[in-house]
């Protein structure tokens, strides 16, 4: 591929980035992987095009009650972002959903150390005690929930 075509190729896959078009994205990045130039940039562009893919093909299972292949597809998503916000939201969530309490409580506790002020962290945590009937842990979360998040 000429010098030209690389360039338009990786352009293609930053606007499909944009888009939230992450499958054609990985496939207009990698065309332009090998080149030299640029090339940490294309590599950090394809490791997160494939992370929003795998978070949105996560979400479409959770959201067709396809309870396995979400709960694989946020663990994937993990992987490759241990303490990413969204991937423990989305797996602490799909737990919830499933009352696996305790588990998606020790999520809930690792989103709300990664991101403090994280609303849908600090509800969850409180949610899972609660639904699991541990209203004293319910109580302390609550009593833990930063003032700004409160307010929200």
């Amino acid at each position: 591929m000429k010098s030209e075509q690389r360039r338009v190729a990786a352009g293609m896959g930053f606007l499909r980035m944009q888009q939230n078009k992450f499958g054609r994205c990985h496939h207009y990045l990698e065309a332009r992987r090998g080149q030299r130039l640029q090339r940490e940039t294309v590599e950090d562009a394809l490791v997160a095009s494939h992370f929003w893919y795998v978070m949105g093909e996560a979400s479409q299972a959770s959201n067709a009650n396809q309870f396995d292949a979400a709960d694989a597809k946020y663990r994937e998503a993990l992987s490759m972002r241990p303490r990413s916000p969204e991937a423990l939201n989305g797996l602490a969530g799909l737990l919830l959903k499933q009352q696996q309490y305790a588990g998606a409580a020790l999520l809930y506790e690792q989103l709300v150390k990664v991101a403090p002020n994280s609303t849908d962290g600090w509800r969850g945590l409180f949610l899972c005690y609660a639904r699991d009937n541990r209203n004293d842990k319910a109580l302390a979360v609550e009593a833990r929930i930063p003032a700004p998040v409160k307010s929200r």
